[in-house]
């Protein structure tokens, strides 16, 4: 693969076209960067039943024949680039018929989009990868599609070019970072900053999760979707996965190849009335693994990671205050840099407010009998919804 450096793709009209497509033309191969759980379903369909349609249309792209064959996608259907929660809402409307009207039921049959059929697989991750939505992609996310794109044969060097931006806006905060690489012109220059950035990060640390096995990779990333709030039931963390644990594991697996008894990455964990027993690895990388499930569950403090972020500086609070929009963080932010800020107890008591009024909303909005209002509520509730689509709710019912 080239080793060029990529940036987000930026395609023109010329690139799409726009029309209502079939939902049974919609693949359900995914190439979204989110998870199922941070989709928030109930409220797009709520929204598109108030609105009687899906009303912004969609992105979608027309792999060629080899990818289809390869990701499992019936050769002439589509793949969702950009708008899966009004897609999945949609065949969730058309699979509940009992429950929505059938106009609305047939409407959704076929949903607007932009349709792309020139773009190669890195032009389409680039696309969902730039994404325009008010809700942040979270942590885990980010790290899940690492090893998605890890796994399915890009290099570490594909990787870092790829997805620096959002690795270093949204995963270690560095968009300072960012910038300074953006700037440089020399595409040598570009590459080798990226790597002398990233590469302790996503080589030593996150790929470094994947050679080492399916259970090491599925810890790390519980370690950082508890981070996010967004851990499963199911979804149990057995150890602290941090660099220096698979700094440890990774010292294991050398000894392990030096007396041969490394097998293959370690594939999971059998608890008995014994304790634990690892599966899969080398004698050393059980020892090691089973030592750091057993500290964990005894609740023994971690090795300390010298990997893990640090307590930022006052320059990087600095850098950092002015990406954030609300009155109540950048108060904060101000205060942890040592200004005195009068009015931070008044922003937090109104943040909270908020918090408290939208979740009576969430609670009540069934009860609500005008259709307008009710979709002017869960749009004010809606963290992806912009503010422009509630002030034009707001002026229908003035």
């Amino acid at each position: 693969m080239s080793s060029a450096v990529h940036t987000q793709a930026k395609p023109t009209s010329k690139d799409y076209k726009v029309t209502l497509v079939p939902l049974t033309k919609i693949s359900d191969v995914s190439i979204n960067i989110r998870f199922a759980n941070n989709l928030d379903i109930p409220t797009m369909k709520d929204e598109i039943a108030l609105s009687g349609r899906v009303k912004d249309p969609i992105y979608l792209w027309l792999p060629a024949e080899e990818w289809c064959q390869s990701n499992g996608v019936t050769v002439g259907d589509y793949v969702v680039i950009r708008g899966n929660r009004r897609t999945l809402a949609s065949k969730e409307i058309v699979s509940e018929p009992d429950q929505w009207t059938a106009t609305l039921v047939d409407t959704v049959k076929q949903i607007p989009a932009y349709l792309y059929d020139k773009l190669t697989p890195t032009e389409a991750e680039e696309m969902v990868l730039d994404h325009n939505s008010m809700k942040r992609i979270a942590k885990s996310e980010i790290v899940n599609s690492i090893f998605r794109r890890f796994l399915s044969g890009k290099s570490e060097m594909d990787i870092i070019l790829e997805m620096h931006r959002i690795i270093g806006e949204d995963l270690v905060n560095k968009g300072d970072k960012v910038r300074e690489m953006e700037q440089l012109s020399d595409p040598k220059k570009r590459r080798d900053f990226a790597r002398k950035w990233l590469h302790t990060f996503v080589g030593n640390y996150l790929i470094r999760a994947v050679k080492l096995g399916p259970f090491v990779r599925e810890q790390v990333l519980f370690h950082f979707k508890s981070g996010d709030g967004l851990l499963e039931a199911g979804e149990t963390i057995h150890f602290v996965a941090n660099t220096s644990a698979l700094q440890a594991l990774s010292a294991a697996k050398t000894e392990d190849d030096k007396d041969g008894s490394w097998q293959s990455g370690l594939t999971g964990i059998i608890i008995n009335g014994n304790g634990v027993e690892a599966q899969g690895g080398g004698n050393t990388t059980r020892g090691v693994i089973e030592e750091l499930i057993n500290n964990h569950k005894s609740g023994k403090k971690a090795a300390t990671d010298d990997g893990e972020p640090k307590p930022l500086s006052k320059k990087d609070l600095a850098d950092r205050k002015d990406s954030f929009q609300s009155k109540a963080v950048i108060s904060a932010f101000r205060m942890a840099l040592g200004h005195e800020v009068a009015a931070l107890a008044d922003e937090d008591i109104r943040a909270a407010r908020r918090e408290v009024v939208e979740n009576i909303i969430k609670e009540m909005i069934d009860t609500i009998k005008d259709d307008k209002v009710k979709l002017v509520l869960c749009q004010i509730v809606d963290a992806d919804v912009n503010p422009t689509k509630v002030r034009e709710g707001l002026a229908t019912l003035a």
